[in-house]
């Protein structure tokens, strides 16, 4: 009994670090990534009011007020869409259309609405509900299952949108929410062992939900304190464009947005391989105008449209000059197949941009 109440003390403290965290964020001043923090401070939140049911439960509170059981379900399923609104509002905004993701939720409250609505005292409870005894089973399983989906989801996601983020300060950002999402996988396989343990072992010692508590509790905190530091790095991110563009008709976040998909579409399409490539051709193919394309590369990377483009053709080349497929074709024709249209332009871009000859870059680097 007394261990109980240390445990209760220890994870009472726990929950109550979690609302201040939540509060820290939420009030913060970041005018730029008022959402980023709504999100993340929810995401602590929610953890935080799980861990107090927890250990209403540890204390037979659930036993004692049942209707703390059946308002608890439903919690866990907001975890890992209000992680995804987090991370995917790095990469641009959370819209209507997101809220699919918290339909779990609004299902299972629907579900118990009419307890809800008509609780009682009454053994017959559960009456209310269709179905409870194969339902109640299930819907633990899905919080579960929802926690594991979204740890895989996110590095999914997280791994196709990475690819068009090039700034330097969006790197450090990454690898903050790269780190972030590990901790949830993590998070999400200690859950799964939670599960198994109180669907097997019916009658294990409470010690083990204790160290299986307290290690969920350490890694939902650190996404917690790693998030705030992520939104802290986008902030610096935001205040450096803002500078940037101090006179410009483009926005802070205008820049950031637009950026990105100029980088991303070049990367993914390669248009630049077209000798004839032109900025009025990649305006047409991103329905950014010409004038805000020359000035977001020459404000953010301080060159030109022909310098970017050049410089992706070389990269090109030095992946065709050492790769097996092209050890026996001339070196000038892979200037024309990059887009080059005359193998002096091609010569010079590259002795520009790598300091030495094709020629001596394919002799000096083994093929693949």
């Amino acid at each position: 009994m007394g261990n109980l109440k240390i445990w209760t003390i220890i994870f009472l403290c726990i929950a109550v670090q979690g609302f201040f965290l939540s509060f820290l964020i939420a009030t913060r001043k970041n005018q730029n990534n008022k959402q980023i923090d709504f999100f993340l401070s929810a995401f602590i939140v929610v953890f935080s009011i799980i861990m107090l049911f927890w250990v209403g439960h540890w204390n037979d509170l659930f036993n004692e007020h049942s209707i703390f059981t059946y308002i608890y379900r439903p919690i866990p399923l907001l975890l890992g869409p209000f992680l995804f609104y987090y991370v995917k509002r790095f990469f641009g905004k959370v819209i209507l259309k997101d809220v699919i993701h918290l339909v779990p939720f609004i299902l299972i409250v629907l579900y118990f609405l009419p307890l809800y609505l008509n609780f009682n005292t009454s053994e017959d409870i559960t009456s209310l509900l269709w179905k409870w005894d194969i339902l109640g089973t299930f819907i633990a399983t899905l919080n579960t299952v929802s926690i594991l989906f979204y740890s895989i989801y996110l590095f999914v996601f997280y791994g196709i949108r990475r690819k068009s983020q090039t700034s330097k300060f969006k790197y450090e950002t990454l690898k903050l929410l790269r780190l972030i999402i590990t901790f949830f996988s993590v998070f999400s396989f200690v859950a799964l062992i939670n599960l198994w343990v109180r669907m097997t072992l019916s009658n294990h010692p409470i010690i083990i939900d204790f160290a299986l508590a307290l290690l969920i509790s350490l890694f939902i905190y650190a996404i917690g304190y790693l998030g705030f530091n992520a939104s802290s790095f986008m902030q610096n991110f935001d205040k450096n464009i803002s500078k940037m563009y101090s006179g410009s008709s483009l926005n802070a976040n205008d820049a950031q947005l637009l950026l990105s998909n100029i980088i991303s579409h070049l990367e993914q399409h390669q248009s630049y391989l077209n000798e004839d490539y032109k900025i009025s051709q990649l305006s047409n193919e991103t329905n950014i105008s010409s004038h805000h394309i020359s000035e977001l590369l020459n404000k953010y990377y301080k060159k030109s449209f022909s310098d970017v483009i050049n410089g992706y053709r070389i990269e090109e080349a030095k992946r065709l000059l050492t790769s097996e497929d092209y050890r026996n074709k001339k070196v000038s024709s892979i200037g024309f197949d990059v887009g080059f249209n005359s193998p002096s332009t091609f010569y010079s871009w590259f002795k520009k941009i790598t300091g030495t000859s094709p020629a001596n870059f394919q002799k000096n680097n083994s093929f693949h």
